[in-house]
Parts: C-alpha cells; structure tokens; sequence
C-alpha cells in the first residue's frame, strides 16, 4: 500500500502557503525517514518557479472556489490585519490523495519528530487531533475544546490520517456537504462563526456520523500543540525551537520559551515566513 504525507496551498494576499509548504515537506522528509510528500495547489505555476519544489512527489493541481471568507490575522499582540482567508478544499484531500493512507497537515504545522510515521498500518479508518496544549505559560484551550459553549467537541483538522476506505469516504463526502450547507450548518450547531472553518466541519461531521455518541472517534498520538497567532516563532535549529510567547495581562511583553523534537502548529504565519527567510 502507497503511503505519504499531503500539503494542501493556496496563498493568499498576505501569506505565501507554497512557501511554507517547501520548508514543510523538507522538514517532513528530514525527520519521517525521507516520507514521500505531495501538494494540492491552485498556484503549481509559482511553486515550480521556486527553489526545492523538487521535494514534492506529486504535484496536484486544482482550482478552488475562493468564499468570502475574511479573517483578523495577528502577527504578535500588536499587530494585525484583515486577510482573505482561502481554506477551501481540505474536503476533496480524500479523492485528489495520490496514497492509500494518508498523513494530511497544514502548512503551518512543524515536524521535529517521527511521531506521525506510526500512523501508517494503523487499524482505523481516519484519526484526528482531539486534545491541544497551548505551549505558553497560559494554558488557553477553551476555544479548541468545543466549537462553542452550547456545541459540540471540538477537533482540530490541521493533521488528519486517512486510509482509503469507505468510512473516510464518507467523512470527507460529509464535510463537502456541510461546507455547501454552511449557513445551515454554522446556525443547527450553534457555532455563530461567519466563516467556514474545517475545524467546525470536520467536527460536525464526526458528530453527525455518530462517531462522537459511541466513543469511536480514534485520535492521533500525543497532543495538538500549539502557539497562538499573537506569539512568535523566533528561531528553529534542527528539532529545537525558540518562541516568545504573550504574559498574561501584560499586552506586548512577552516570555522567552525553547521546544526540542517537540511538533508544533505555528498560527503565527507571519513569523513562521521570517524564519524560513
């Protein structure tokens, strides 16, 4: 059975997803024993055009269609911007998968161990992320523990595992639905979030198949970690990490903290892009 990691990149006008794509993969391949990587984009022209495209098996390319989705993207407590926010397409990552089980990540998300190698052979159909730590001295997780205070678990879609089966089809056939239905969906589950966000639909997805009533849901090994998109990623050397991280109560001062062989979700893509600089 074929076996890899996917990207999924669409830039947009203030973030470079492809980028941050390449540096994803090379970090893949550097601690996953050479794991084979492929890319679905809307931007194959400029990814080829870039230095280390080569690191992709495959390179798939797509059009998406770009919803109105406009989010305030922090790069630290102090600044900030309105951004277009194109996440479309993670629904269609079952059928557009060139592998029989796949390790599906966001862009943003650093690989500094092999942990996620022992996914692959696994028994179960899919797996996610249910639980998060916010690596910071503030532990800042109710956000990420339901999708609101009158909803449902929350379960991050930033890393999936997949294996070809008609279960994942189903989910993934799911999150389609509901990401078409969205008006719907966001007001039946009392989210009240203007925009679609694959967290959400993949949530209620897992909730509609039942998984979540009957304890089914399998998840992936050890924990979502991650820092907020008003910290910093300051330094990466091999698998150690140095982030600033906000004080509590004290906007724009921040505390100094290091990671080692540790994966981490980067919200802050700006940062993340000065780094890979």
């Amino acid at each position: 059975m074929s076996k890899g990691y996917l990207l999924i990149a669409h830039n947009n006008q203030y973030n470079d997803y492809v980028t941050q794509a390449i540096y994803c993969a090379q970090r893949i391949k550097m601690f996953c024993n050479d794991a084979s990587v492929s890319i679905i984009t809307s931007n194959s022209h400029y990814l080829k055009k870039l230095s280390g495209f080569e690191v992709f098996e495959h390179i798939i390319d797509t059009t998406v269609k770009v919803d109105d989705n406009y989010k305030l993207s922090f790069d630290g407590a102090l600044s900030n911007k309105t951004v277009k926010w194109i996440n479309a397409g993670r629904d269609l990552a079952y059928d557009l998968s060139p592998y029989d089980e796949t390790i599906l990540l966001d862009t943003d998300y650093i690989v500094s161990n092999s942990n996620l190698n022992s996914c692959f052979g696994s028994v179960n159909d899919f797996m996610l992320f249910r639980n998060s730590k916010y690596i910071g001295s503030v532990e800042v997780t109710d956000e990420f523990t339901r999708c609101s205070d009158s909803s449902i678990d929350f379960y991050w879609a930033t890393v999936i595992y997949f294996k070809k089966s008609t279960k994942s089809k189903t989910l993934f056939d799911t999150v389609q639905h509901i990401r078409n239905n969205w008006v719907y969906y966001n007001s039946l589950y009392q989210i009240n979030s203007g925009n679609f966000r694959n967290d959400y639909a993949f949530s209620i997805a897992l909730h509609m198949l039942n998984d979540t009533t009957t304890g089914n849901v399998a998840t992936l090994p050890g924990k979502m970690y991650y820092i907020k998109d008003q910290d910093f990623l300051e330094k990466i050397n091999n698998d150690k990490m140095i982030f600033l991280v906000g004080k509590k109560d004290h906007l724009g001062e921040y505390t100094l903290l290091s990671t080692e062989g540790l994966n981490v979700h980067v919200l802050n893509k700006s940062s993340l892009e000065r780094i890979i600089e």
